[in-house]
């Protein structure tokens, strides 16, 4: 799988779910607290675009906000609650994971869609062996090169033809006359 590897992914989670925590220490609410780690394990999720590192560190960063945010002493609780603050950060990191996925799918489909058809008319200039795409008009500075064909010796004949190109046709029989 291309992306960051998971080696750098999870201490990248750890050091976001401390982070967090520390920053919104400075607001005074509960809430407001829970909302700012919420939202960064939302972002994490669409930085790793991983939903095993996105999951490993929404409950990270619960266990920090649950311990450190909320109960102020490092205890961790289970209550219906905190189990709900939890899925809160699961479905958020989820969110980002899967936005992230989502804007990869439209930019891969963007540049496999087929080019849009130029204003203006086509010619094809053939310059010795090596043929050219000219657009004239508005797109006359777009220049793209056609394939080459090869040239091959007929092993029949001896003599070369182009691949691609129909075979010639066979010599005439005069034995009919």
């Amino acid at each position: 799988m291309r992306g960051r590897p998971m080696a750098v992914l999870l201490p990248a989670g750890f050091v976001l779910g401390v982070g967090s925590c520390v920053v919104a220490t400075v607001l005074s609410g509960v809430a407001a607290r829970l909302a700012v780690v919420a939202v960064a394990a939302g972002l994490y999720g669409a930085w790793a675009r991983r939903w095993s590192a996105a999951l490993a560190t929404a409950v990270l960063t619960w266990c920090f906000a649950t311990g450190f945010l909320v109960r102020g002493r490092g205890e961790l609780t289970f209550t219906p609650g905190d189990l709900a603050t939890m899925g809160e950060f699961v479905l958020t990191a989820l969110a980002g994971c899967a936005c992230a996925a989502v804007h990869a799918a439209v930019r891969r489909a963007r540049r496999l869609r087929p080019a849009r058809a130029r204003s203006g008319p086509v010619r094809v200039i053939r310059h010795g062996e090596r043929p050219w795409r000219v657009a004239t008009g508005a797109a006359a500075a777009r220049v793209t090169r056609l394939p080459r064909r090869r040239a091959r010796r007929c092993r029949s004949s001896g003599r070369s033809r182009r691949i691609g190109s129909p075979p010639p046709p066979p010599p005439a029989d005069n034995a009919g006359r």
